[in-house]
């Protein structure tokens, strides 16, 4: 069998957890040659179409995308396709709000229609886009690569630090638990408060916040091993599209030591998550980390043990699996 995976990015976390980083894993579950390709790196015609069995389109949007799924589908090759947000429902205050303009969002509708296999991250994914299928959606969690990271790390001594990361996509997210943000560094001068990715300048200015860049995917979780954070917080504004969000903060902060502090939904309810409903209970939470009175160590335990049992990608990946085999 041969799959062709067409993707946007290969190096991007949406690589990372959807695609170029579960092939090789993939692999393993079956018998089948992967071909990973950005969209610039392929001409697809015919004849090359015609030497893949299966082809998967990772967050299709655009007119390319759906004339291909119209080329291919004439063609008999079964199209597979993924979505890992709610492309449907981009927020004005998301900087990539723009793209996903009326004629795109129809684009979209028209390839959930015509795939033959839709994939997604979440089951609240699932439910926003269920009205918009002809096929059963399947839910693939992201999953924690053990592919890659084969060998379980000792955690080093927890640091006085909280971490954030994340790109400017989530300005209005951090903006919106700003108040919050605010009282934890002024009131936990001794703590450190580190942003990586995307600088929140407009948070009150404080000697214990620093920012480190955004970093590719594998030196990131290496480098969080080692700064030994307490707590990954998670500032999240109440939205559909936040809401299909995935946890993978949680997985990479289990994988860690690390305690994480998340939204009370549906997707973040799970074992060792400090949950928030509003700045009140975002403050508290992360006074109960600098306090001592809440566990992290025990939390990123419990948190980790789940995460083995059920998100890990050698285990989520019998789920790409076997639709594979549904398709052929």
């Amino acid at each position: 069998m041969k799959l062709l995976m067409l993707v946007h990015s290969r190096t991007n976390t949406c690589s990372y957890y959807r695609s170029g980083g579960v092939a090789a894993d993939l692999r393993q579950h079956l018998d089948i040659d992967i071909t990973i390709r950005q969209w610039n790196e392929i001409e697809l015609h015919w004849q090359k179409i015609i030497e893949f069995d299966l082809i998967f389109l990772e967050r299709p949007y655009t007119d390319i995308a759906k004339n291909l799924m119209n080329f291919v589908k004439n063609m008999g090759v079964p199209m597979w396709i993924d979505y890992d947000d709610y492309l449907l429902g981009v927020p004005v205050e998301n900087k990539y709000s723009g793209v996903y303009t009326p004629q795109v969002r129809e684009n979209i509708k028209e390839m959930l229609k015509m795939a033959d296999a839709v994939s997604v991250a979440t089951a609240e994914l699932a439910r926003l886009y269920h009205d918009y299928v002809r096929v059963p959606i399947r839910v693939i969690p992201n999953a924690f690569n053990d592919f890659i990271f084969r060998k379980r790390v000792i955690w080093p001594e927890r640091q006085k630090l909280i971490l954030w990361r994340g790109s400017d996509s989530h300005i209005y997210d951090i903006m919106h638990r700003g108040k919050a943000i605010n009282e934890a560094t002024g009131l936990f001068p001794d703590w450190t408060f580190t942003f990586l990715g995307f600088y929140p300048w407009y948070l009150s200015e404080r000697d214990n916040m620093y920012h480190l860049k955004e970093m590719d995917i594998i030196l990131y979780h290496n480098n969080l091993v080692r700064m030994g954070p307490a707590l990954l917080h998670v500032p999240l504004n109440d939205s559909p599209f936040n809401r299909g969000k995935s946890n993978i903060a949680y997985i990479e902060a289990a994988y860690a030591g690390a305690a994480v502090l998340a939204p009370n939904w549906e997707e973040w309810k799970k074992p060792g998550v400090i949950l928030y409903e509003d700045d009140k209970s975002y403050l508290a939470g992360i006074q109960a980390v600098v306090e001592g009175t809440f566990d992290t160590r025990k939390a990123a335990k419990v948190a980790w043990e789940y995460i083995s049992d059920e998100l890990l990608l050698s285990k989520v990946n019998e789920k790409r699996a076997e639709l594979i085999k549904d398709l052929l």
